[in-house]
């Protein structure tokens, strides 16, 4: 699957991210390339649709954060390898209210 976004660790030098932008295919890949240019440490899946942007938390670490084209942002937790949060959508959100606001009216 084609790379659609690289981001650095910003404490550790050779360790980066890579995501997919392939929607039948939408991983995160994170790599330690002291240990190997060609197999990732981990590969996580969690989006329905490809993955537009991921980033490395400033302040830990263990923590990522990917947005993709499934509307969805998720915060990742590299311990646990799962996503632990999901941020709103303020769009869907919105759309969501509208539809529910439309059912009350009929």
């Amino acid at each position: 699957a084609a790379v659609n976004d690289v981001c650095w660790n910003p404490s550790q030098g050779l360790h980066l991210l890579t995501c997919s932008g392939d929607d039948r295919d939408a991983v995160l890949k994170v790599w330690d390339l002291g240990a190997s240019t060609s197999m990732p440490l981990t590969t996580l899946t969690g989006h329905a649709a490809g993955i537009l942007s991921a980033g490395w938390c400033p302040h830990d670490e263990t923590l990522l954060l990917t947005t993709a084209k499934d509307n969805r942002t998720l915060l990742w937790d590299l311990q646990t390898l799962r996503p632990v949060a999901e941020l709103p959508n303020a769009a869907a959100e919105a759309e969501l209210q509208q539809k529910q606001q439309q059912q009350t009216q009929q």
